[in-house]
């Protein structure tokens, strides 16, 4: 049996719409994972990073040139 391992506090970061608490974790699959806690830290949602990363430096698909415009101008006043 696998269990998940906690990796990272990450105290910068933030969930956005309850301000709750945000970290890296290693899942039972060996992939590493940003989990977002919400609901008073009652319930959480998980991002697969690598996926996650894969999808920035991609694009966007189809369908989201609102979200690859976004990502440009980030980027770029990052750059600045």
């Amino acid at each position: 049996m696998t269990v998940e391992c906690k990796l990272a506090v990450l105290p910068d970061v933030r969930e956005y719409t309850e301000g709750e608490t945000v970290e890296l974790w290693l899942n039972r699959y060996g992939r590493v994972v940003i989990r977002a806690y919400n609901e008073c830290g009652n319930n959480y949602t998980d991002v697969d990073l690598d996926g996650l990363l894969d999808w920035v430096r991609s694009g966007p698909t189809e369908g989201a040139n609102c979200g690859r415009a976004r990502l440009a101008a980030i980027s770029a006043a990052e750059r600045d």
